[in-house]
């Protein structure tokens, strides 16, 4: 979601990142029951508490990672949204998030985005670039293989 220039996105800080504030999108893992959409809906409702409608298609996100001794190959989809109804004064002040969230919400701007530990990293610079340009970009496919050795699909950032 975007807000006056901003990007909403969530801070955390536990015990992985060593005190230090890192910043990852509002989401989910795909509930097997809902659409990718409603999904999306549900996950900024709970993280942030605020009724959105997914308006585009951002990236589609595809990683080729280990997990423990797994190999994974994961896809997530990055929509941006906006407020259902009319927002009136400081978005942060209208939201609500669900109590026990691990999230705190905060509005970065493009150039704060860039030295941020925005995870997943590589799609840092690719945000970042299209948030200056307000987002009037098509959707992009975004490549992160962690496994060069074993996967040939290159990473970067490719127009659909």
């Amino acid at each position: 979601m975007i807000h006056d220039g901003q990007v909403l996105l969530g801070e955390c800080t536990d015990e992985e990142s060593n005190g230090c504030p890192r910043f990852t999108f509002l989401g989910t893992r795909f509930e097997l029951a809902s659409s990718l959409l409603e999904c999306c809906v549900q996950a900024v409702d709970k993280q942030a508490g605020l009724a959105v409608r997914p308006v585009k298609l951002l990236y589609v996100v595809e990683r080729f990672h280990m997990e423990g001794k797994l190999r994974r190959h994961d896809l997530a989809h990055y929509f941006l949204c906006e407020p259902v109804e009319k927002l009136e004064g400081n978005l942060l002040d209208a939201l609500h998030p669900e109590e026990g969230s691990p999230y705190k919400p905060v509005l970065m701007g493009a150039k704060e985005i860039i030295n941020a530990d925005l995870r997943p990293s590589q799609l840092r610079d690719v945000l970042a670039g299209d948030a200056l340009n307000n987002f009037q970009v098509s959707a992009k496919h975004v490549v992160i293989n962690c496994l060069p050795d074993d996967v040939t699909a290159k990473s970067g950032a490719f127009r659909f």
